[in-house]
């Protein structure tokens, strides 16, 4: 059986604060490149809604396992500074 993974995104908002973003039951993503305008926008699918944003606008992203740690800190909106492995695994800081 496969692990049930969600989509993590830590975008900055226009005032320098972090706003964290989940969503899950993902079922396509990609990272688009337009090698014309040399921009890179991430594509995906949450619960059969299609939703684009711009790298430009998100800090960072994981695809991690729902019961991985990254995800219940976003989940909960805690708020303490924390590293990542690429597991969504919270390492020392």
């Amino acid at each position: 059986m496969e692990t049930q993974k969600v989509l993590c995104i830590m975008i900055e908002d226009n005032g320098d604060e972090q706003v964290k973003v989940t969503y899950e039951n993902v079922s396509s993503l990609m990272l688009v490149q337009d090698l014309i305008n040399d921009e890179q926008a991430l594509h995906f699918t949450s619960n059969s809604e299609r939703y684009e944003f711009d790298i430009f606008d998100i800090e960072w992203f994981r695809y991690v396992s729902v019961d991985s740690d990254m995800a219940a800190y976003f989940k909960s909106n805690k708020t303490h500074e924390c590293a990542w492995n690429a597991q969504g695994k919270e390492i020392e800081y």
